[in-house]
């Protein structure tokens, strides 16, 4: 359960029993039945529930405005606001098992990594 950017896990059968996550704002929740996991979506970042709990966490994947366009077993490929483009979207696109980004990451003109 998702509310007011706060995510929870209920127990259906004993609601009293609940706890919550870590991950917040969630933005956006994506169900993937195929590999046994919830996506919850920040503004930058992706994780996965599974029956474990927190699965995986992505690394940092845009700077602002995380949007998942196409999601399944085995990746999840999105796009992000970034200011530092022309274009002010980047892609983006994680292994969905471990969360690994597969697209290098952005760098700076000088070629430091932006996070």
């Amino acid at each position: 359960m998702v509310s007011a950017g706060a995510a929870y896990v209920v127990a259906s059968t004993k609601p009293e029993r609940w706890k919550r996550l870590e991950i917040f704002p969630v933005t956006g929740t994506h169900v993937m039945p195929e590999c046994g996991f919830l996506i919850f979506a920040t503004f930058h970042k992706l994780a996965a529930f599974g029956a474990d709990g927190i699965a995986w966490e992505s690394p940092r994947l845009c700077w602002d405005d995380l949007r998942v366009l196409q999601a399944d077993a085995e990746r999840i490929e999105g796009v992000g606001y970034d200011p530092t483009n022309l274009l002010t979207e980047m892609p983006f696109s994680v292994e969905t098992r471990t969360g690994r980004s597969l697209l290098p990451v952005p760098r700076s003109i000088d070629g430091r990594p932006l996070w």
